[in-house]
C-alpha cells in the first residue's frame, strides 16, 4: 500500500456550500495518554458521565441492531470504553471482544467480560480477524496519522467495518482529529472500502456508516453523493436536538397530532377526491361544445 493520502484539507464541502473549518494544526498531536481518560473524563463524558444507568439502554439498543441486521458471529469494538457493547452484543450471542486506551475503563467492564477486554492503542491492538469491526466516535480523539493507521489496521482484519466519527465538536478538547465525512470516505475509499448505502446506521449517530470491503474502488462521485445525504441527517439531527427548536418543534408536533388538524387534513383529502373529477368532467364538456 502507498503511503496515504492527507484526510483532509483547509477547507471542506458541507452540502451546497463552501464552509470554512477550523485549521487544527495549532492543537497538540502527541498520542492521548490513558491518564487523559481517566475517572475524572468518563464521570464528566457528556455533560451527564459515562456510567451504565445512562448508557446501557443505548447499548442494548444498538447490539439488537447489529445483531437483527449484520448477524456477525465475530465483533471487535475499538475504543470500548467500559465495554458496554462487548456485554450487550456477548449477552445476544455474540463472540465480541474489545479495547481500549483507557485503564481504567477497561477495569470497569462488567467482570463476566473483563477478560474479553484489553488496554491498547487503535493503531496497534488488532492481530485476528473479525467478521465485523466497529469503532464508534474514537478517531477525532486519535491525531490523525494514529487514526489513518487505527482504519488502515480495521481494513486489514474485517470486511465489514460501523464506523462513525462525529464532523463537529470542535471544542470538545479531546478532539484532535475532527472532520467532515467526504474524509472518512475517501480514507476508507483507499482501502477498497466503501459505504453500504442500503443500510441505515442511525441508530448509532447521524454520521454512523456501514463499510463493506468492495471489489471496485467507489467513485469520487458516489461518495460526494453519500455525503450529502449524511450532511442532511447530521443537520436534521442537530436541529432536532437544539435548545432552542425542541419546544417549537415538540409544539408543531402537538399541533399535527390534534383532532382539528386531523380534521382539516381530512377535508383537504376530501377535496382533492372531489376535485379532480369534477375538472375532467368539465374538461370534456368544454371538448364536446367545442
Amino acid at each position: 500500500m502507498s503511503a496515504l493520502k492527507p484526510i483532509g484539507e483547509r477547507r471542506f464541502f458541507m452540502d451546497d456550500n463552501l464552509v470554512e473549518r477550523e485549521n487544527l494544526s495549532a492543537r497538540s498531536t502527541d498520542t492521548p495518554s490513558a491518564s487523559e481518560y481517566g475517572r475524572e473524563y468518563f464521570d464528566t463524558y457528556g455533560h451527564v458521565g459515562y456510567s451504565r444507568e445512562i448508557w446501557l439502554e443505548s447499548f442494548r439498543g444498538m447490539a439488537d441492531q447489529i445483531v437483527r441486521q449484520i448477524n456477525p458471529r465475530r465483533v471487535l469494538d475499538v475504543g470500548c470504553a467500559k465495554g458496554f457493547l462487548i456485554e450487550c452484543l456477548r449477552d445476544r450471542g455474540v463472540e465480541a471482544y474489545g479495547f481500549d486506551i483507557s485503564e481504567y475503563a477497561v477495569n470497569e467492564a462488567r467482570p463476566d467480560v473483563r477478560p474479553y477486554c484489553w488496554v491498547g492503542s487503535a493503531a496497534n491492538s488488532i492481530n485476528e480477524r473479525y467478521d465485523l469491526i466497529t469503532c464508534i466516535e474514537v478517531c477525532e480523539h486519535l491525531p490523525e496519522p494514529e487514526a489513518n493507521e487505527a482504519v488502515r489496521q480495521m481494513a486489514s482484519h474485517s470486511d465489514m467495518v460501523l464506523f462513525s466519527s462525529s464532523p463537529g465538536h470542535f471544542d470538545e478538547p479531546t478532539h484532535l482529529n475532527v472532520h467532515p465525512v467526504i474524509d472518512w470516505l475517501r480514507l476508507f475509499a483507499q482501502f477498497s472500502f466503501t459505504p453500504d448505502t442500503e443500510f441505515d446506521a442511525g441508530f448509532l449517530s447521524p454520521q454512523a456508516i456501514l463499510f463493506r470491503r468492495a471489489a471496485v474502488p467507489p467513485s469520487d462521485r458516489d461518495l460526494c453523493q453519500f455525503a450529502h445525504a449524511k450532511n442532511r441527517a447530521i443537520a436534521l439531527e442537530e436541529l432536532q436536538t437544539s435548545p432552542r427548536l425542541s419546544p417549537a418543534l415538540r409544539e408543531l408536533d402537538t399541533i399535527r397530532n390534534s383532532k382539528g388538524w386531523k380534521l382539516l387534513n381530512r377535508f383537504r383529502n376530501l377535496r382533492a377526491r372531489v376535485k379532480d373529477p369534477i375538472a375532467r368532467a368539465l374538461r370534456k364538456l368544454n371538448l364536446i361544445r367545442s
